[in-house]
């Protein structure tokens, strides 16, 4: 059986149940182990990590992918794979999850001069405090792999 099909039938049950046993049930099914072969702190630098990450910031990103405003080929194929339910459990498995330790490239100077840098560009009035996300759809930064993150900023800035 797909693990979309599982985890459809599995979500339509626990909808009573809680988002909890939810998002521990994403687990289970596998969902959340495909999605870490990529996305975990010892993958690769490139890919974000998802722990942490709000709902809403989630579930825009897999629409993004499904309608290809972003163009990560794998991820397209994923995100069109995933129904509705699926792509909203692991929403709420990723939101609940604390965000793993990433090893900073950068000692404490550095990391300083970047706090300094999201505080003078204002990152927080978005990203929320501490740059944790917010519940409107914005991406938490804090914590995020450095190269990630700087990847991010120069795909932005071009």
């Amino acid at each position: 059986m797909r693990h979309s099909a599982v985890a459809a039938t599995l979500c339509i049950g626990l909808q009573a149940c809680g988002g909890a046993f939810a998002a521990d049930t994403v687990e289970l099914n596998g969902l959340a182990a495909r999605c870490a072969v990529c996305h975990s702190a010892t993958a690769q630098a490139t890919s974000p990590l998802l722990e942490g990450q709000p709902e809403a910031y989630f579930i825009a990103q897999m629409g993004a992918f499904r309608e290809r405003r972003r163009t990560n080929p794998p991820m397209v194929a994923i995100a069109n794979e995933l129904n509705e339910q699926d792509v909203s459990a692991l929403a709420s498995y990723y939101a609940a999850r604390e965000p793993a330790q990433v090893d900073p490239l950068a000692g404490p100077a550095q990391i300083e001069a970047g706090k300094s840098k999201a505080d003078a560009l204002r990152c927080a009035q978005c990203h929320g405090a501490a740059l944790q996300g917010s519940r409107s759809g914005a991406a938490r930064l804090a914590g995020q792999k450095p190269r990630y993150t700087a990847w991010t900023l120069q795909l932005m800035r071009s």
